[in-house]
């Protein structure tokens, strides 16, 4: 009956009401990736739904629980990241708890993709690919500069410097040993991620237009 509501009547008045039952629905029985699509679906059409600002942060609460680990593809995790985030900016009405939470949450899912960072690193290592060990390694150093495995991946990229003083670790080998594995693709260039935990219970989100960090 819900599916029907907002399927056939899209532009009714129940639409977005329909929407949020269905997704809500689908989060207290642990069907997380479909509640994640009927969140984002009521978010991305109907942005004056009164559903809106739940639609954010339910939305973005099953979009994480939905991620499987630093072993799978990190897709729901960036989604749920950017989903914390945007709550954090364009709703300057959230409570000082909720954006204690939200900023707590934050700092595990930093730490969560800085693990699967890392894990891709640890990985090239075991199979020799020292270039593709250098380029997650790089990403790791660039996106999230305060995290200790940054230290621990400037360590890595000391040790190839010495050992090989001219060798450029972002340029694909020439001649490859046989049977050595593929290099990495690069990543997409993102914003370096600040972890607003490592200081979070001693500073608050502003509550004015707070600004992502830089």
């Amino acid at each position: 009956a819900l599916r029907s509501i907002w399927l056939h009547d899209a532009t009714g008045p129940l639409a977005d009401d329909a929407l949020m039952v269905s997704a809500s629905f689908h989060l207290r029985t642990k069907d997380y990736e479909e509640s994640a699509r009927l969140y984002k679906l009521l978010r991305d059409q109907y942005p004056e739904s009164p559903h809106f600002r739940d639609a954010f942060l339910l939305g973005s609460h099953v979009t994480l629980a939905s991620y499987q680990g630093s072993n799978y593809d990190g897709q729901s995790l960036d989604e749920a990241i950017e989903l914390k985030e945007a709550a954090l900016r364009i709703f300057p009405d959230l409570s000082e708890e909720e954006r204690d939470r939200l900023g707590s949450e934050l700092q595990r899912m930093y730490e969560a993709e800085v693990a699967r960072i890392w894990d891709r690193v640890e990985y090239f290592q075991a199979k020799g690919a020292d270039e593709s060990v250098a380029i997650y390694c790089h990403i790791l150093i660039n996106r999230f500069p305060d995290s200790s495995y940054a230290q621990q991946a400037r360590q890595i990229l000391e040790q190839q410097a010495q050992q090989k003083p001219r060798w450029n670790p972002l340029a694909q080998s020439k001649t490859p040993p046989e049977n050595a594995a593929a290099p990495a693709e690069p990543e997409p260039e993102k914003a370096p991620r600040r972890f607003p935990g490592l200081n979070w219970s001693f500073r608050k989100v502003p509550k004015d237009n707070p600004k992502p960090a830089d």
